[in-house]
């Protein structure tokens, strides 16, 4: 768990950014922030494709397991943070 002290900053700096709009204690991802997301995942992906050994996006296999595992480690993320931060946008 990472205290919301240290996250509430990141959160402004997005909302600053537009890459989220604030509602009330929530944050939705604006379309800039989903194309900042895609541009972060493929950034990730690429990374891993040249540092995992035995490995290759062309492979459809390959790539269905890491978007598996993915969506697994961003859920496990998104239920171990049950409070979410509030700040004035």
């Amino acid at each position: 768990m990472v205290p919301v002290g240290v996250l509430e900053p990141v959160y402004r700096d997005a909302a600053r950014a537009g890459y989220v709009t604030a509602e009330g204690d929530w944050l939705r991802q604006t379309d800039s922030g989903t194309q900042q997301a895609e541009r972060f995942r493929r950034v990730w992906r690429g990374r891993l494709d040249r540092h995992l050994e035995d490995w290759s996006f062309d492979d459809p296999a390959d790539k269905a397991l890491l978007d598996r595992a993915l969506d697994k480690v961003a859920g496990e993320l998104l239920d171990e943070q049950s409070r979410r931060p509030t700040f004035a946008g």
